[in-house]
Parts: C-alpha cells; structure tokens; sequence
C-alpha cells in the first residue's frame, strides 16, 4: 500500500501542472491585447519576418506588410489570422504563425565609438549598459571607459547623459547607470590615435586616418594615403600592431599580393596600428651619383690637362 503514494502523488502533480497548463493556454487565448503589451511573432521558416512588437499607446502595431495595425481588443489568434492572411499573399507556402505574450520587451540601442562590432542591437528593455557593450563585443584597446556618453532624443532636442563605467566597476552603484531606453545610443570615446591609424616613410601624405576595425587592409591605407612614391619598397611594408601591451610587428609583401591576387593576404588594420612603408634600396642611386662624379671629375681633367693646348 505504501509503494503507492508515490504513484498517486506523481499522478496529482501531473494533474495539476496539467490544469495550470490549459488553464495559461485559455488565458492567453482569451485574453484581450491592449495598449503597452509586449507579443512576440514567430513565423516558421522566415525568420527575419519574426519579431517582438509592443503594442503603442493608440493601439497599434508595426509589422511587415502591415504598419500602424488596429490590434486593440483582438486575442491573440485573432491576430494571428489576420498576419497569416495577409503574409500568404507575399510569401510561397501558407505561413506558419504562433504569437505570445511577453513580460519583457526588446528595445533598439545603438553602440558606436570603441567596440568591436559598433551597431544597433536588439536587447531586452531591462539591459544595462554593460549588457549592450557586450552586444557590441565588448571595448577594443584605446576605450575610454571613463567618457562614455548615452545620447537620447527628447522630442525636438537631444539629451546626452555622461556615464562613468569605470567608477561603476569601482563602486558598483547601479545609480551610476542610466535606465536604457528604445532609440537610445551609446557612445563609447577613444584616446587621441586610437580612432585612427597612423602611416609614414613612402607615401604621398604620411599622417594619421581614421579606419573601422576589421574592416580595411594595409593598402586601404596607403590609398588614403594618397598612394605609394616611386621610391616605396612594397615587398617589405611593416605593419606594427599594439595589443594587450604588447607590440607585434609583420612584414609583408604588398607587391606580390597583388601580383597573384591574393587580396586575403594582405592584413587588415584596427585603430591604434602603425604601417611603415620602406625606400626602395638607394645603391642604384648611389652608383648614378659615383658614375655623375668620375664623368664630372674626367671632364675636368680633359678640360685642365689639353684645354690649354688648344
């Protein structure tokens, strides 16, 4: 009789956790969607038709193929029908939709300055700052985590709230971290150069131009440059990279990628990173410069030793 219970309380609890289960599933379905409520969209197999929405204060939502929707007062398979319909004449196959309600809503949040993937990112409305740095892929060398700026458009104006992360870190007082909000973007400032990499020796006009990392290459740089002279040495450019404290200097080859066209070769720069481009070997010079003086010296000669026979 005892080795019963067990079985009978395990079958309780499946009852319940199943009546709670309908119970939600009834909810959901009957429940009414009303301004402020956050849904998300699924469509199977189109995934860049799937999103999550909040519904806005006059009750509509923006959605592919259908902007500004009336959805207050429907549940959620009535909207499910309506987006269905209306997807079924853009797409092949009949679409797939499942819609639910969510306590938690994404926002857009822009991360530009010095990180390692800058753009806008979807991230849930209670994210922190840090959170949406680390969407960005976190700082890159050069950050000046002291100086980050939160920049929020108010109406006709913007706002621009200055926060210190590295007090933050220190202190861990989160009124040191402004609450994000939709649209918002977060600035992240680099030291002097660090937005920038610096190019000398052959080129037309040597100094500093700003790059985005992973994004360009050495010869980018000396095009920016305004080129090579005729006196570069492109089979030994330099390029010197700092990173972690440490310096890293590559030779390569900029001639000979382009002779076989091995584009991939050629590294790519990020901000902080020092390219040197050489002088074509000077012995060529050196021996037009000895021939143009024994010619000088001999003519000379001529001239002192016959001239005067003449």
């Amino acid at each position: 009789m005892k080795s019963k219970i067990p079985i009978l309380i395990f079958l309780v609890i499946i009852g319940i956790y199943t009546s709670a289960t309908q119970e939600l599933l009834a909810y959901s379905e009957a429940k009414k969607i009303q301004p402020g409520d956050v849904i998300e969209i699924l469509v199977y197999g189109q995934g860049d038709l799937s999103r999550v929405v909040k519904v806005s204060t006059d009750g509509t939502i923006n959605f592919p193929f259908l902007n500004d929707l009336p959805v207050d007062g429907l549940t959620l398979n009535e909207l499910r029908d309506i987006i269905s319909v209306q997807l079924s004449k853009y797409v092949e196959r009949k679409p797939i939709v499942t819609l639910n309600f969510l306590s938690t809503y994404l926002i857009g949040v822009t991360v530009l300055g010095q990180v390692l993937k800058p753009g806008t990112y979807q991230i849930p409305q209670n994210a922190s700052i840090q959170g949406a740095i680390g969407q960005a892929g976190g700082f890159i060398p050069g950050a000046k985590i002291k100086e980050l700026q939160l920049i929020r458009q108010l109406d006709t104006e913007k706002q621009i709230l200055p926060v210190n992360l590295e007090k933050f870190i220190i202190e861990a007082d989160l009124s040191l971290l402004p609450t994000l909000e939709d649209g918002d973007v977060i600035f992240v400032p680099g030291w002097p150069g660090a937005t920038a990499v610096k190019i000398a020796g052959e080129v037309k006009i040597p100094g500093n131009y700003e790059v985005f990392a992973d994004f360009q290459n050495i010869l980018d740089v000396i095009f920016k440059a305004g080129g090579a002279t005729d006196d570069a040495d492109l089979t030994k450019v330099l390029l010197i990279s700092f990173h972690e404290q440490q310096q890293k200097e590559q030779e390569i080859n900029i001639k000979e990628c382009l002779e076989h066209k091995k584009y991939e070769a050629i590294p790519k720069v990020v901000p902080g990173d020092v390219i040197f481009v050489p002088e074509k070997s000077n012995r060529w010079k050196q021996f037009v410069q000895i021939m143009r003086d024994i010619t000088s010296f001999a003519t000379l000669y001529i001239i002192f030793r016959y001239g005067r026979r003449l």
